[in-house]
């Protein structure tokens, strides 16, 4: 096992160093405006999550109406929803949306490791369409 899983985050005065095992309490949020107060990685910048899509999945249509957002597929294989328009997107591919964009998971084709990431981290900032 790698050695910094069995270490606790290493939290400094402007940076923190971590492993993303350890975000498993926030459902793979990394940063952003909606953890706990004290969290030393809330901020109202910066939003990140890294997620692990399982076949089978899928994510309803929304859109960000503040802010720009970048979907970044480490691996894997999706069909995307991005501005009414279905792209295929694998390893290596990204969206990167504006806000207003209306964007959707329509099906994981394998298990897809995805890193996003939009700025400001603003609360209620999703605005679900298909509810």
């Amino acid at each position: 096992m790698n050695e910094i899983f069995q270490t606790p985050p290493l939290i400094m005065t402007k940076y923190v160093i971590d492993n993303i095992q350890n975000c498993s309490t926030t459902r793979g949020w990394i940063c952003g405006h909606f953890l706990p107060e004290g969290h030393p990685m809330k901020t109202s910048e910066l939003e990140v999550k890294y997620s692990v899509l399982q076949p089978g999945e899928t994510q309803g249509t929304h859109f960000h109406p503040q802010g720009t957002e970048i979907n970044f597929i480490i691996h894997g294989k999706v069909k995307y929803l991005i501005g009414g328009e279905e792209r295929i997107l694998s390893d290596g591919d990204f969206v990167f949306m504006r806000s207003n964009v209306d964007e959707a998971v329509l099906e994981v084709y394998e298990t897809t490791t995805m890193l996003s990431a939009r700025t400001p981290s603003l609360p209620e900032n999703k605005v679900i369409k298909n509810a």
